[in-house]
């Protein structure tokens, strides 16, 4: 067995390694101020190294260099804490001062000083004191000293914050539990930044009583910063899985789910488990509900996943309970960790899967089908009707030559008849029959120029010819027309003799539309005057716009009737057939060939 000398070496020495690794100055003082000892961090203080061994305590205190906290008087050794310490043998706290080390440096400390006793007589042996350094505070705050005095340290921290801290603390007084919020300080520099406030007690070893607090506060702002940016993102990603009908689960090698958030595909109750699913069984957690019947559906891509077979699978199910659609997407989750402590970068570690509500998507592209095969069938009926209406127009055509054949030989027997000698009531009978002709083939030429427009085959000619001389034509035989039902027929033609102009085009279509139009105003017109207005409008080097205008005082037209007047067999009024005849294909065949 060791001897006692050995063994109290031992124990000195031991003493001496736990001193010096404490990185918080300790200095120790003999009851009689014969012997001082300084740790580590106490001996970084001094301007020269000593041995305290075998220095005079008095030569070891006048190493350091103390002052007052705001640095305006030095002190003498005797006015030392821990010399007024051993001489009171009372302890004390938030004792401030100022030091200056051997580099210059102007260091703010709080004192803390203890008595060491006799643990059977309770004789005062020694004194020590303990050094808070509170310069960074000050530093930090760019609060003096005076500021920071008393509770002016409060000052330094957020209105909002100080409730709660006060709150905890008082609670941390109580108990003993530890101390530890998060509150704002505001910077030097004017700043608010967050910061952990910890605080643990000390307690005295024979009575278990607390005896001070040790403190720190630390800068934890860009910490805070990330953690709420963390919880931001995070919540924007849950509202857009949310919104976006999604759910997204991660499962690990032993098949539990790790990460789960949107509520499950087949669970319509509004009931949020992903805090009770995490951890659980993948295959247990989706078997509930309605789930155990597509769990086919999901156990088989998982497993090849895991196995190494696939690093990716997609799968469509359909659910008849709510009558939804789902897609999921199941991706390897790659970077499994090794038995040697690295990260295997190609191994497998777990599978991601994401499952989105595609119902609306599956819904629309049966509507699309559905207008897809409604198109085609509209297409054929489309090609059909013109099909038909091209072969009607062909007949018409044929047939309305065919018949004006005939009706040619009637109308020139019927002039022949005309020219002999007839009695009253024979000539009444021979104009009837050639009024009738006359009419028959106003209508036949009708019918056929409409079926040349239908079907492709009306020829516009493109010659030179005179337009006065067209209108002019027109315009003396509309009148006699007029006349003969005692309108006056007005003309406004700004082109003369003296400004004829010749141009290219077909005369036949023009003097066909100024007489459709002329004549349905004279037809529709039973007093008053029907005019007829010609003027240029634009003219250049190879082009003339030439505004031609029918104007009638007759029964007018509807606004709502108007859309109707280009159809083909069209009239204002059903009446009006009756009343005034015609086809009502005169605007028609006039707006095609225009």
């Amino acid at each position: 067995m060791a001897s006692s000398p050995a063994v109290l070496k031992k124990i000195a020495r031991m003493k001496d390694a736990i001193m010096g690794a404490v990185d918080v100055p300790v200095f120790t003082l003999w009851k009689d101020e014969s012997l001082g000892f300084p740790n580590k961090a106490a001996a970084r203080l001094m301007h020269q190294d000593v041995d305290p061994t075998t220095a005079d305590a008095y030569d070891l205190l006048s190493r350091f260099r103390l002052y007052t906290e705001d640095f305006k008087r030095e002190l003498a050794p005797e006015e030392f804490p821990i010399v007024q310490l051993c001489r009171t043998e009372k302890p004390f706290s938030r004792w401030k001062v100022g030091i200056i080390d051997a580099k210059g440096q102007h260091l703010s400390f709080d004192v803390c000083g203890e008595g060491i006793h006799d643990e059977k007589t309770g004789e005062f042996l020694a004194g020590i004191v303990v050094l808070k350094d509170v310069t960074e505070w000050y530093e930090y705050t760019g609060r003096s000293v005076v500021e920071s005095s008393g509770t002016g340290w409060a000052n330094a921290f957020h209105p909002d914050d100080v409730p709660e801290a006060k709150r905890q603390w008082e609670h941390s007084l109580a108990t003993g539990d530890q101390y530890a919020i998060e509150y704002r300080c505001r910077r030097y520099d004017g700043e608010w930044r967050w910061m952990l406030g910890r605080a643990l007690p000390l307690r005295d070893s024979r009575t278990n009583t607390i005896v001070k607090w040790f403190g720190t506060c630390t800068d934890i702002h860009e910490q805070v910063q990330a953690r709420q940016e963390a919880r931001r993102t995070r919540q924007q990603l849950l509202n857009v899985i949310e919104h976006a009908q999604t759910t997204v689960w991660v499962v690990d090698r032993d098949r539990n789910l790790t990460f789960l958030e949107g509520k499950l595909m087949w669970d319509d109750s509004e009931t949020d488990i992903t805090e009770e699913s995490i951890g659980h069984n993948v295959y247990e957690v989706f078997g509930r509900h309605r789930g155990q019947v597509d769990l086919p559906l999901y156990r088989a891509p998982i497993e090849m996943i895991l196995d190494g077979k696939c690093s990716e699978r997609v799968s469509e199910h359909h659910l008849n309970g709510n009558g939804r659609w789902f897609r999921t997407r199941f991706i390897a989750m790659l970077g499994a960790g090794c038995g040697n402590g690295g990260v295997d970068e190609k191994k497998v570690e777990g599978v991601i899967g994401i499952s989105m509500d595609v119902t609306e998507l599956k819904d629309h592209e049966a509507r699309m089908r559905e207008q897809e095969k409604e198109n085609m069938r509209l297409l054929s009926a489309e090609a059909a009707a013109k099909a038909a209406s091209s072969l009607k127009s062909q007949f018409l055509a044929n047939m309305s030559h065919e018949i004006r054949t005939p009706i040619a030989g009637v109308i020139g027997m019927s002039e022949l008849l005309l020219d002999t000698g007839l009695e009253p009531e024979q000539r009444e009978c021979a104009e009837n029959i050639q009024r009738s002709a006359n009419g028959l083939l106003t209508v036949i030429n009708d019918i056929l120029d409409l079926s040349k427009v239908e079907s492709g085959r009306l020829d516009i000619e493109e010659v030179q010819f005179s337009l006065s001389v067209v209108v002019s034509d027109v315009s003396k035989m509309l009148s006699f027309a007029a006349e003969r039902k005692n309108l006056r027929f007005e003309s406004d033609v700004g082109i003369d003799s003296h400004q004829d102009i010749i141009v290219m085009g077909d005369p036949g279509r023009v003097r066909q539309i100024l007489t459709n139009l002329l004549t349905n105003s004279i037809k529709f017109t039973s007093e008053g005057y029907v005019s007829l207005a010609v003027k240029i409008q634009k003219e250049t080097a190879e082009t003339v716009e030439v505004m031609f205008t029918v104007e009638d005082t007759g029964i007018g037209i509807e606004e709502e009737v108007r859309k109707r007047l280009f159809k083909p067999f069209s009239q204002a009024d059903s009446s009006t057939a009756r009343r005034f005849g015609g086809t009502g294909l005169g605007l028609t065949i006039s707006k095609n060939v225009s």
